[in-house]
């Protein structure tokens, strides 16, 4: 609970397969999940805040649900991600794209 961002390229081209995020996560940055094409599933907490370029670009990822809190997520996130079917959200405010 004290890990409040995952940084730049943490897991790139990793072979995670599933990833459940801790509560008090604030910040995915720029590249964190670049390449890992077996990532099928994340979960995120509701603490999550801020989603940066390219931070899922290239993955497995098919079915997403992001947290009612979230702020920003980069225009480019999910880029690049081919199985793709679904991205569910529930905004309060949000800021996509660059700022």
């Amino acid at each position: 609970s004290t890990l409040k961002s995952i940084e730049r390229f943490s897991f790139y081209n990793s072979a995670l397969i599933k990833a459940t995020l801790n509560y008090g996560l604030e910040v995915i940055h720029d590249g964190a999940f670049f390449g890992c094409e077996n990532l099928s599933e994340i979960v995120f907490p509701v603490t999550l805040k801020v989603v940066g370029s390219k931070a899922f670009s290239n993955s497995g990822i098919s079915k997403l649900q992001l947290p009612e809190g979230i702020l920003y997520i980069a225009s480019d996130a999910f880029s690049e991600t081919p199985h793709m079917e679904s991205l569910k959200m529930r905004m309060r405010q949000l800021y996509y794209g660059t700022i």
